[in-house]
């Protein structure tokens, strides 16, 4: 996910990790992400929420996407 997503695992984790009082649901394993209406029902469960810049929306479990994207760009000549 770039430079951007390791950046956002980085925060997520030294937060995780810190020592203080806040009740914390912070994860970065692929198992705990929510999709569609989960995240929405997460959020409102929650009291705060604290986020990073990213610029990473897509979530490619099995690397399918990436290797068609691959694909596509030997396709497209790119400018010199």
């Amino acid at each position: 996910m770039g430079r951007l997503g390791v950046y956002k695992w980085k925060v997520a984790e030294v937060f995780k990790q810190s020592n203080d009082t806040l009740i914390k649901d912070i994860s970065t394993l692929p198992k705990d992400v929510f999709t569609g209406d989960e995240w929405y029902k997460f959020l409102m469960r929650c009291r705060c929420v604290f986020g990073t810049e990213s610029g990473s929306t897509l979530l490619d479990f099995d690397g399918s996407i990436r290797k068609r994207l691959i694909n596509i760009k030997k396709k497209i000549p790119m400018p010199v």
